[in-house]
């Protein structure tokens, strides 16, 4: 299942936006009849009961996470602590996301790690903040990242630049 939470669900307690969310959206059963007739599978409720599964809403930071990227493809700036706003929107423009090589979800293992097609097709927005770098997906959960993984400093030598 996919989709983007309602208000209702962004208002309730448990949709933390965080990696560890956890927030359960309810209980249901998957019980298959043939077409003839028959049960294909027992009748019940609880959580032993044959068909049993709960839907739970996992944020976008478990799935996904910013891609360190190499010396060679850092953003040189200037100054780390105090980028420009063409800086800034070069970082945006080199922000990579992978699938997240924490996530314990089946259905990922294979991704793990892997290129996101399109970064903003699930990050909204990134900022600074201090010394770090804030990646808030669509969900409007959100990772932070030091900026050293996606900026280097340009150094420069008797009045040249150093790359």
């Amino acid at each position: 299942m996919t989709g983007q939470p309602n208000a209702g669900i962004m208002a309730n307690a448990n949709y933390t936006k965080t990696e560890d969310q956890s927030f359960a959206m309810g209980d249901r059963y998957l019980r298959i009849t043939a077409k003839d007739g028959s049960a294909m599978s027992a009748a019940g409720s609880g959580v032993n009961s044959d068909g049993y599964f709960k839907i739970v809403l996992k944020s976008q930071t478990y799935k996904y996470q910013p891609k360190n990227l190499t010396n060679a493809d850092k953003v040189l700036v200037a100054n780390p602590n105090q980028l420009t706003p063409a800086e800034l929107e070069s970082v945006k423009n080199s922000l990579k996301v992978i699938y997240s090589t924490t996530s314990t979800d089946a259905r990922l293992t294979s991704l793990k790690g892997t290129d996101v097609a399109d970064t903003y097709s699930v990050v909204d927005a990134i900022t600074e903040e201090g010394k770090n770098f804030v990646v808030t997906y669509k969900d409007g959960s959100k990772d932070t990242v030091s900026k050293g993984l996606l900026v280097k400093k340009r150094t420069s030598t008797n009045g040249r630049h150093k790359f």
